[in-house]
């Protein structure tokens, strides 16, 4: 047993993103809802099944045709049009072999790293999950080098990203709302959170008996709280599974259940 299924890594990342996905995309709804003047709808992608997940796609390809949105929060952006919100939830560690050090390549030109989490915040997750949301627009030309993180200087390849449809042919905003394993959001979501908090509307939010009545500090702890107990919850899951393979017949743990505030 290494180190990595000593400290649960292991199991984190061989488990599916969905279940902490889901628990942080409903608390990013939940405070969008709160301070909304029109609807706000939380995507459903379905029971995951093939036929299912066609469906979803069908049904929301008025938001954006090829992706099935998170949220979307209708009628909500400056220009009139939606604001599509794309929520993620990732782990920084991961194994050597599946790193990116963003180097590209000549043909391909640069690439986003996903080996840089010690040097600056979100190094690992976020630049890579950008491009996947949103895309990025060609920079420099193909006779160039291979952009070069440390210069800024290079080649970079045109790329469409999920939402291509929803910015390049409905006019829609979109947001991408990513967050990583240990609890943390990237100051886009942050900045949300501030946002809403200043929009001079009635505040939804349901607020605990004892807990704080500061929009901002309530809706982040939330989001916090549902990645934290989603990757307790997926470790857990995991320890089991290895319980089970190591000695047959052995009940396993009993599996992890979210905490009441």
């Amino acid at each position: 047993m290494s180190q990595s299924d000593r400290l649960g890594d292991s199991a984190l990342n061989s488990s599916s993103k969905t279940g902490r996905h889901n628990r942080f995309n409903r608390t990013c709804r939940d405070a969008i809802a709160a301070k909304a003047t029109t609807s706000v709808i939380l995507g459903d992608k379905g029971d995951g099944s093939p036929r299912s997940r066609a469906a979803a796609l069908q049904r929301y390809a008025w938001a954006n045709d090829g992706h099935v949105t998170d949220i979307i929060e209708k009628h909500a952006a400056h220009n009139g049009n939606h604001i599509c919100y794309e929520s993620k939830c990732y782990t920084p560690l991961k194994i050597k072999a599946s790193d990116n050090l963003g180097n590209g390549t000549q043909s391909g030109g640069g690439s986003p790293s996903t080996a840089h989490g010690h040097l600056v915040a979100f190094g690992c997750t976020e630049e890579s999950l950008l491009r996947e949301i949103r895309g990025c627009q060609a920079r420099g030309s193909p006779t160039e080098r291979a952009f070069a993180h440390d210069t800024g200087l290079g080649y970079v390849a045109a790329r469409k990203g999920y939402y291509d449809d929803a910015i390049a042919n409905k006019g829609n905003t979109v947001v991408a709302l990513i967050s990583e394993e240990f609890g943390g959001v990237v100051p886009v979501v942050t900045a949300l959170l501030r946002r809403l908090e200043k929009k001079a509307v009635a505040d939804g939010t349901r607020y605990g008996a004892n807990s704080t009545r500061n929009f901002v500090s309530h809706h982040a702890t939330a989001m916090s709280f549902a990645i934290v107990t989603g990757v307790a919850t997926a470790i857990v899951d995991g320890v089991s599974k290895l319980e089970t393979r190591m000695w047959p017949g052995r009940r396993p743990a009993t599996r992890c259940t979210e905490p009441k505030l």
